[in-house]
């Protein structure tokens, strides 16, 4: 069995999907700083990096990426806010979807060409280029991408659980300058069971705004408390999706 070539991530805003492509890059500078061969390159790619108002050149962009990460592979190219770009080709942007899916088409051709190099010798071996793309409204993709070959898997990136909430609490109240760090875990455990339908931008944007909070009525001297997380939930935070889009992208099927 051959790993598939192309995964698309879909969730609600703010869950991680970049952070995960982010997170493969530094696998890559990782293994290329601790090994002498090759670890690839990681690539990643927005519509303001893509479209241009010179027609054509868009086009050649996304081409020139493409050879780019076949002459360096093994390679990921990561192409984030996928829809904004590639959508059903009855829109603006049909030459550009075309010419992604010619490709994602070659991605696949130059594959089986270094495995059958590689099955002729032995001390070749197969160079690959993964395709990951981000979006949160995969229905309005073309349905062509969602085609065997081009992006095999499909996942969801859900908002997080409250023990996952829980854990990403921790991770910022603990840099913050408290009056009782010995409450941190009961304090996260509150804010926890409060912040259902939260993702991990929408914690982060809390924290953010609890400690503002704290600057703006102790000054810079000040303690963060539990109050000023609690002041900022009822007023300045709120779930960035709503419960429509997190149930329709839950079960969406491509």
């Amino acid at each position: 069995m051959s790993p598939p070539s192309g995964v698309l991530l879909y969730g609600p805003p703010g869950t991680g999907k970049t952070l995960l492509a982010r997170a493969v890059a530094q696998l890559l500078n990782n293994k290329s700083s601790n090994s002498s061969v090759n670890a690839g390159v990681f690539f990643s790619l927005q519509a303001s990096d893509i479209v241009t108002s010179e027609v054509g050149k868009s086009e050649k962009e996304l081409v020139s990426v493409f050879e780019t990460a076949r002459a360096n592979a093994p390679a990921v190219i990561f192409i984030d806010e996928f829809q904004a770009l590639f959508t059903s080709r009855g829109g603006g942007g049909s030459r550009l979807t075309s010419t992604l899916l010619h490709c994602m088409d070659d991605v696949n051709r130059w594959v089986n060409i270094d495995r059958e190099a590689a099955e002729n010798h032995k001390d070749i071996s197969p160079q690959r280029i993964v395709i990951i793309g981000a979006t949160n409204i995969p229905w309005t993709i073309d349905k062509s991408f969602l085609r065997a070959g081009r992006f095999d898997r499909v996942i969801h990136v859900g908002l997080p659980t409250i023990d996952e909430r829980r854990s990403i609490l921790s991770l910022h109240v603990q840099r913050m300058k408290l009056r009782d760090p010995k409450m941190v875990l009961q304090f996260c455990d509150q804010l926890a069971s409060r912040t259902d339908g939260f993702s991990g931008a929408d914690i982060e944007a809390l924290c953010r705004a609890a400690a503002v909070r704290c600057l703006l009525q102790q000054g810079e001297d000040g303690f963060v408390e539990n109050k000023h997380f609690f002041e900022a939930l009822k007023s300045d935070i709120e779930a960035s999706s709503s419960r429509d889009l997190v149930d329709k992208l839950l079960h969406w099927k491509p």
